[in-house]
C-alpha cells in the first residue's frame, strides 16, 4: 500500500513511502518487522546496527538494511521471511508483542538503544528523501562499513539490488529459530527478576 508524501512547497520532487503492514482489500495479510536505528549522526546510527547484524547473521535470518537518506538506518525482516504461525498462533495477531520482544532482545544482547519500531511508514527503496534529495537506498550488509551518505547522491546510485523479491523459499524456518531464542530469553529474564514474598 503506497503512500505519497508531497512537499512541493519546499522541494521539486516527491518521496514515495510504503507501509510496513501489507494489506489487500483492506485486510492485513502480512507485515515487515522494522527496527529503526536513528542516533545523533549517521556514524552512530550505522554502528548501532552492527551487533544486531552479527546476531541475525548467526541465526541466518533473512533481513534487509535501508538507508533513510539522512542518518538513520532501517533494519527489516520482510514478511516473506516470517512464518505464518508462531507458538501455535497466527503472527498477524502477534505483531506488536513480537516486535517489543525483539527490541528487548536487541537491547539486552546487542546494546541497542534509541528508536525502536518504525512508525509504520518508510521510504521506498530508491526513493528520494524529500528533505535533501539523497536516495533512500538498500545497503548490502557487507558494504555497510564502507558506506558513506554521499554515495546516496542521485547521480551515484544505480538500481541494481533487489528489495524483497529475492527472499529464499523456506527461509522462515531460520526466523522461527531466532524467534524461539527471543521468547526463551524473555522467559529466562522474567524468572530471574521475579520477586518472591514470604508470609510473616
Amino acid at each position: 500500500e503506497a503512500i505519497d508524501t508531497v512537499r512541493l512547497e519546499e522541494c521539486d520532487y516527491l518521496s514515495l513511502h510504503s507501509a510496513s503492514v501489507i494489506k489487500t482489500e483492506g485486510k492485513t495479510i502480512g507485515f515487515d518487522l522494522v527496527y529503526e536505528a536513528d542516533q545523533a549522526g549517521w556514524r552512530a546510527s550505522f554502528e548501532a546496527l552492527s551487533g544486531m547484524i552479527k546476531l541475525l547473521n548467526d541465526f541466518e535470518v533473512c533481513y534487509r538494511i535501508k538507508y533513510s537518506g539522512v542518518r538513520s538506518l532501517h533494519l527489516l525482516i520482510p514478511f516473506e521471511a516470517l512464518p505464518k504461525e508462531f507458538n501455535g498462533r497466527s503472527v498477524l495477531v502477534q505483531r506488536e508483542g513480537m516486535m517489543n520482544r525483539i527490541i528487548g532482545y536487541f537491547r539486552r544482547n546487542c546494546g541497542a538503544r534509541g528508536s525502536g519500531h518504525s512508525p509504520g511508514v518508510l521510504r521506498l527503496a530508491y526513493s528520494l528523501n524529500e528533505d535533501n534529495g539523497l536516495v533512500s537506498v538498500p545497503i548490502v550488509p557487507a558494504e555497510l562499513i564502507s558506506f558513506r551518505p554521499w554515495k546516496a547522491h542521485i547521480y551515484n546510485v544505480a538500481v541494481n539490488q533487489p528489495w524483497h523479491t529475492d527472499v529464499p523459499a523456506g527461509v522462515w524456518r531460520k526466523t522461527v529459530r531466532f524467534l524461539q531464542e527471543v521468547y526463551a530469553d524473555a522467559k529466562r529474564r522474567r524468572k530471574r527478576t521475579k520477586v518472591h514474598y514470604c508470609g510473616i
